[in-house]
């Protein structure tokens, strides 16, 4: 079967996409054509083209003549990216307070139960799993295919950034303990089906950081 080279270029996309993700590459590091046909088994042309597309997309910057590397992130960046999140999942929520099951608030509960005893373990890769399962729940619910897929483009690029932007874990996770006890407020919010009080929850305290020292997922 012969593999086309758009395809080999999404599996090249989505292998660098996850290293950013999970720190694996670091700001301001070289990224290695070479190692990363090495790794994936498959010739420069894709690696290339998936190089070129993520720098369009600003998750990598051009070096002239020395190729590419991961793009370091401000925190004013990261934080104008959350405003828009917070305002994107606002709008969710009131599609999907109407929609939510009891099954669906146990499970919300269960991933606040998990978060909180990651945050005591100091899992932090735990805790960003749970904490995504969280808001898929009630932006999944909301039924808008186009808004889903655009809350995790943005989560996916910025999110996890600002996690490695603190200058140690306790302050870390001091800050992802207060962000638990917002998803309670926000389970409590989903169940009492209070569309108006939980976009603003969302859109001006949740997701809504100052610096690094204020809450963030």
């Amino acid at each position: 079967m012969i593999i086309r080279n758009d395809c080999l270029k999404d599996q090249v996309y989505d292998h660098l996409v996850k290293k950013v993700r999970t720190n694996s590459l670091k700001a301001e590091e070289k990224v290695h054509e070479l190692n990363i046909c090495k790794d994936l088994g498959v010739s420069r042309t894709p690696v290339r083209e998936a190089l070129v597309e993520l720098a369009k997309e600003g998750y990598l910057e051009r070096i002239p003549r020395r190729g590419f590397r991961i793009r370091k992130l401000s925190v004013g960046e990261i934080r104008e990216a959350y405003l828009i999140i917070g305002c994107l999942e606002g709008f969710a929520s009131r599609s999907a307070v109407s929609k939510l099951s009891e099954s669906d608030f146990q499970s919300l509960s269960d991933l606040i139960a998990k978060m909180e005893e990651c945050i005591q373990k100091r899992e932090h890769d735990k805790y960003f799993i749970h904490q995504n399962m969280f808001h898929e729940i009630f932006v999944k619910a909301s039924g808008n295919q186009k808004l889903h897929e655009l809350i995790t483009s943005l989560k996916s690029r910025y999110v996890r950034q600002l996690h490695f932007k603190y200058p140690n874990k306790e302050a870390l996770f001091q800050v992802l303990g207060k962000t638990n006890d917002e998803h309670r407020k926000i389970l409590k919010l989903l169940k009492a089906r209070k569309a108006d009080e939980l976009e603003v929850l969302l859109r001006n305290v949740h997701w809504n950081i100052v610096a690094f020292g204020h809450t963030a997922d």
